[in-house]
Parts: structure tokens; sequence; C-alpha cells
């Protein structure tokens, strides 16, 4: 089983807009050094979430798609 184009652009754009986020908190000048920290956090708190979030719905997926055999 491939990859699809539509899913490849959709992981090449979630990258792309996460490793913006991180540049953007990185420059930006807090008022508070421990805002950038929290800001930090936060987005690594979502790429978990969202990968926690693909591995619970993996399976379902998968056995819609039955396995085909490969001679």
């Amino acid at each position: 089983m491939g990859v699809s184009f539509p899913g490849l652009l959709l992981v090449l754009f979630s990258f792309v807009l996460w490793l913006w986020a991180l540049i953007e908190i990185i420059r930006s000048d807090f008022k508070d050094s421990s805002q950038k920290i929290i800001w930090l956090l936060v987005l690594i708190f979502i790429l978990k979430a969202f990968s926690l979030i693909h591995e619970s719905l993996k399976p379902k997926c998968y056995d819609a798609f039955p396995q085909q055999s490969r001679h």
C-alpha cells in the first residue's frame, strides 16, 4: 500500500506549519522569558497529542482496507 499524493501533501503541510510555529516562537520577543518555554511546551504537547490520536485511529483505518496478498 503506497502513500497517496494528497496524504503526502497533508504530511508536508503539517510539518511546515509546525516548523514555522517553532521558528516564530524562538524568534519572538516575549515580555517574560518563561512564556517562550510555555509556548514551546504547548507546541510539543500538541504534536504528541496528534501523534497519539493518529496511533489510536490507525487500526480502525487499516481494518477498512483488507491486506492484499503478495505473490
